[in-house]
């Protein structure tokens, strides 16, 4: 038998290992990451799917979403400066971009948070100098634009806290942040310069708050919380309040590691959106998902489920409601920054739908 020329054998080999092939055994084929089932309906809730934004180009963090005069709204970190701009739902798009705060030498902010109050634009954010360690307390920074004119005044420090929220409730501004320091304290406020009405509340957990949110509930604020559990795990609980007392207060989730909770009612629904962070044993350590709870005022209702996991990092959830849908503004990684063996990749901010099915 004649044996193959050189080129042939080498034609044949390449073909087997094109094949997956080698010595006979079937070569190890890695398993595809999990991919979200979207758009879906769940709880009568069309879910949709996350369309990249276009405001300032790619790199900016940190989204948070608000509303006002049937207009969305988005707040951002670029480049160390924030900015605010107002999006058009279908596209995804800027119509106009103003500067909030400019980029500072030597200063690191993060969780940027927006709400609208007649016709003025808040927006907050977290601030410490660079390098500071995790631990740091961070000062509360807030601005205000004016809606009509889009023009913004200069931030000033609110408090120092580790965490902060801000929402519109009754056409006023109300504020929830952590502390003082070294209590297990959530301080609320209304206005955003007027501290005379700051109610301090402790709530009756087993462990302390280590992230806040804040959402308008129609006739209450809903305070939307972690607790630490030790070890990087909190659980999720959310409480209510009326004005003169906090009531209602209900744990949703178990421990686990948790990203800081944000929350949207959407008619007699609550929508409840954070990130969770995978168990170790599911085999993906760079991953982050996007995980909702629903619920109602009254928390006799309650139903939790995976919104978004796809084998990225998708982190700081923002919520808004506007003309009967709510919006979910998200920023995407290739993998989690804090974990990544190799720089992470950030893949932009995305936009997605939460309604009624039309």
């Amino acid at each position: 038998m004649l044996s193959a020329s050189r080129p042939l054998r080498m034609l044949l080999f390449v073909l087997a290992l094109a094949l997956g092939w080698s010595q006979g055994q079937a070569a190890p084929v890695k398993p595809p990451p999990p991919t979200p089932t979207m758009p879906r309906l769940w709880e009568s809730l069309l879910w949709g799917v996350g369309m990249p934004i276009k405001t300032l180009g790619p790199g900016s963090t940190c989204p948070a979403l608000a509303a006002l005069d049937r207009q969305l709204l988005l707040a951002e970190l670029f480049e160390g400066g924030i900015y605010l701009s107002e999006l058009d739902p279908a596209t995804a798009s800027a119509r106009w971009t103003v500067p909030v705060a400019p980029a500072a030498t030597g200063v690191e902010r993060t969780e940027v948070r927006a709400a609208a109050s007649g016709q003025t634009v808040w927006v907050a954010w977290l601030e410490k100098a660079s390098g500071a360690g995790p631990e740091t307390p961070r000062a509360l920074m807030m601005a205000s634009v004016d809606y009509a004119t889009r023009k913004a005044q200069p931030p000033t420090q609110v408090a120092v806290t580790g965490a902060a929220a801000l929402t519109s409730h009754n056409q006023q501004l109300w504020l929830a942040w952590l502390g003082p320091a070294g209590s297990s304290v959530i301080s609320l406020s209304a206005g955003a310069q007027d501290t005379a009405f700051l109610v301090p509340w402790q709530p009756a957990t087993p462990a302390p708050p280590v992230a806040v949110g804040l959402g308008d509930l129609g006739a209450d604020l809903g305070i939307p919380f972690l607790t630490g559990e030790g070890q990087g795990s909190s659980s999720l609980w959310l409480a209510s309040y009326n004005g003169h007392r906090f009531f209602g207060l209900r744990k949703l989730r178990g421990a686990a590691e948790l990203g800081a909770p944000v929350l949207c009612r959407l008619q007699s629904q609550v929508i409840i959106v954070y990130t969770v962070y995978p168990d170790p044993g599911e085999g993906l350590p760079g991953a982050a998902h996007l995980e909702v709870t629903v619920t109602n005022t009254s928390g006799s209702e309650l139903a939790s489920n995976l919104y978004l996991a796809d084998g990225r990092a998708n982190l700081t959830p923002s919520l808004a409601g506007l003309d009967g849908t709510a919006y979910l503004v998200y920023n995407a990684w290739s993998e989690r920054p804090d974990h990544a063996v190799k720089p992470a990749k950030n893949l932009g901010l995305f936009l997605a739908r939460i309604g009624p099915p039309s």
